[in-house]
C-alpha cells in the first residue's frame, strides 16, 4: 500500500518538564508566577543561544492590549512582542505575520504546564512546570529525522538549571492537515487510533503511562466505553433517543470506512469504532472520547479557527531519547496521512487493520502485524528495543534515579 503520495500533514510536537529553581520557604501566588516566568525567560536566553531555532516565551495573557503585560514582557521592546509572546531569539520563522495569531506556532513556544508530582522538590527548590510546543513541522522534518527536536533535547542537557521529567509528564503530538481541519479527518484518525489501542498502543506505554488519567486508552476511559450516553445527550441538549439506542451500531459512514468486521473476541473494538460516526458535530464527539476530568490519549485541540483544530496525541510518556520521538510522531503523523486519502485508499489501510487483528489479536506479536499493515515495519526493531527499555524498568530515558535529566558526558 505504500505510494508516493505528497501528503499535507503537518505536526507539532510538545515536550513537558520541570525546571528546578530555588525559592524562598514560602512563595506567594505573584511571587510563583514571577519565579516560573523568569525560569521560563532564563530558558529562552539559554535556548536562543545553543540552537539556531525561533524561540519564544507565551505570556500568562492572550495578547498585548494596551496596559496589559506580565512578567514575560512589561519592559520588553515592541519589536520582540508578538501576539500572545515574546521573542528571544536572533532568528525569525521564515514567515511571518506578526499580527497573526498563528504566529506563536511558528516559534518553538515555551510556556507553562500544569503537572503533577513532586520529584526535585524540598523546602529550598521549586518545581516550575513548562513545556515547549515545537514549531509546526511538515514531511520534510520527519523524514530528516526531526533535527529541530534534536537540539533542543542537547540544549535542554547544557543549561544551568536542573531539568526533571518524572511520570507526570507527557510528550504530545498534534496533527493536522495543512488544507485544513474537517469533521470526518478527525473521525477517521480517532477511528484509526481506537482499532490501535489494545494491541499496539498500550504495548508502546510505561506502566506509569497506562495508570495516568491524563491519556488513558480512549476505550478504557471515555463515555461512550462507560455507557454515559445519557449525559452526553444532555451535555449537548439531545432530547431524541437515536444515539441511545443506537450510538455502538454500525451505519454507513462507518460500513463504508470500516467495511471488514472484526472476530467476536474484539467485537467491542468494532463498536467504539462505530460509535464514532454517529455524530455529526464538533461537541458530541469531544463528549464521546473524554470523561470529565479524565482525558483519553487523543483529544481534539480547540481553535477558534475551526479549520485550524488538531488532533492530539497524549499517550506516550515523556521521554528524552531521540529515537522515541521520532517513533511516536511517525506513528501519529501516519494516521493523519491515511485519515487525508481518498475513501477507497482510506478503505485499503482499515482492511488490512481489520485483518491483522482479525488473525493476531491475542498473540505475543500483533502490535507488529499491525505496524506491518500501516506501512511501518521497518520501525519494528526500534519498537523492539524501546519495548525491552520499558520492561527492564526505564520508562523516561536520559534520566537519573531521581528523575533529573542527565548532562552530557
Amino acid at each position: 500500500m505504500s505510494d508516493k503520495k505528497t501528503y499535507d500533514t503537518r505536526f507539532g510536537i510538545e515536550i513537558e518538564f520541570c525546571l528546578i529553581t530555588p525559592s524562598a520557604e514560602r512563595e506567594d501566588v505573584y511571587a510563583s508566577m514571577e519565579g516560573s516566568m523568569h525560569a521560563r525567560a532564563s530558558l529562552a536566553v539559554q535556548l536562543a543561544s545553543k540552537t539556531d531555532l525561533p524561540i519564544a516565551v507565551k505570556c500568562e495573557h492572550l495578547r498585548h492590549l494596551e496596559g496589559m503585560r506580565c512578567f514575560n514582557c512589561y519592559e520588553a521592546p515592541v519589536e520582540v512582542l508578538i501576539p500572545n509572546g515574546r521573542v528571544y531569539s536572533q532568528r525569525r520563522p521564515e514567515t511571518e505575520t506578526e499580527t497573526d495569531d498563528a504566529t506563536m506556532y511558528r516559534y518553538n513556544m515555551i510556556q507553562s504546564e500544569y503537572l503533577f508530582g513532586t520529584k526535585g522538590i524540598d523546602k529550598h527548590h521549586r518545581r516550575r512546570a513548562t513545556e515547549i510546543a515545537s514549531q509546526i513541522f511538515d514531511h520534510d522534518e520527519l523524514e530528516a529525522g526531526l533535527p529541530k527536536m534534536a537540539q533542543i533535547v542537547e540544549a535542554l542537557r547544557t543549561i544551568d538549571m536542573p531539568v526533571v521529567a518524572d511520570e507526570g509528564c507527557g510528550l504530545h503530538i498534534h496533527v493536522g492537515p495543512k488544507s485544513g481541519m474537517t469533521l470526518q479527518y478527525a473521525q477517521r484518525v480517532i477511528s484509526l487510533a481506537i482499532m490501535l489501542e489494545y494491541h499496539l498502543i498500550d504495548k508502546f506505554l510505561p506502566p506509569s503511562r497506562k495508570e495516568s488519567k491524563y491519556s488513558g486508552l480512549i476505550c478504557n476511559v471515555s463515555n461512550v466505553t462507560k455507557g454515559k450516553i445519557n449525559y452526553i445527550m444532555s451535555r449537548v441538549g439531545i432530547t431524541t433517543h437515536w444515539l441511545l439506542n443506537n450510538a455502538t451500531e454500525p451505519n454507513s459512514r462507518s460500513k463504508k470506512h470500516f467495511p471488514v468486521p472484526l472476530n467476536d473476541n474484539i467485537k467491542k473494538i468494532e463498536s467504539f469504532v462505530h460509535s464514532i460516526w454517529r455524530v455529526d458535530d464538533w461537541e458530541l464527539l469531544t463528549c464521546f472520547i473524554s470523561e470529565g476530568s479524565i482525558v483519553a490519549g487523543i483529544a481534539i485541540a480547540d481553535r477558534e479557527d475551526e479549520s485550524k483544530k488538531t488532533i492530539e496525541f497524549r499517550y506516550p510518556q515523556m521521554n528524552f531519547l531521540h529515537s522515541f520521538m521520532v517513533l511516536w510522531a511517525s506513528l501519529a503523523v501516519k494516521l493523519g496521512d491515511i485519515a487525508s486519502l481518498e475513501l477507497d485508499d482510506f478503505v485499503k489501510y482499515s482492511t488490512a487493520l481489520a485483518r491483522a487483528l482479525n488473525e493476531h489479536a491475542g498473540k505475543e506479536d500483533c502490535w507488529q502485524h499491525l505496524l506491518q499493515a500501516l506501512d511501518l515495519g521497518h520501525q519494528i526493531p526500534e519498537w523492539t528495543a524501546q519495548i525491552a527499555r520499558h520492561d527492564a524498568g526505564e520508562a523516561i530515558s536520559m534520566v537519573d534515579d531521581r528523575f533529573f535529566l542527565k548532562r552530557p558526558e
